[in-house]
């Protein structure tokens, strides 16, 4: 067994995220806030996995949370969905 402990989420050291797009993330304890789909403050914005733990408890953190990435990818394709429709 390994025990990563001791990682902590921050949004702010997301190097790969535009720096004003970061700003715009709303945070609490450096973890994005999230609702119910796992969408942050920016719109179409989700997190999964790690940092999703603060509201999602921490069995996030295992292969037990993957299920959720589902939850995400089930509100994308309805998103995009509703965008074909409303485009024609």
């Amino acid at each position: 067994m390994i025990a990563g402990t001791g990682y902590k989420v921050d949004v702010d050291l997301l190097a790969f995220l535009d720096p004003a797009l970061r700003s715009q993330i709303k945070a609490v304890h450096g973890a994005p806030a999230l609702n119910s789909l796992f969408q942050s403050s920016v719109r179409d914005l989700h997190f999964v996995g790690i940092s999703s733990v603060f509201d999602f408890g921490p069995g996030m953190r295992f292969v037990h949370g993957t299920k959720h990435a589902a939850i995400v990818a089930g509100h994308l394709r309805g998103a995009a969905r509703m965008r074909r429709t409303a485009a024609r």
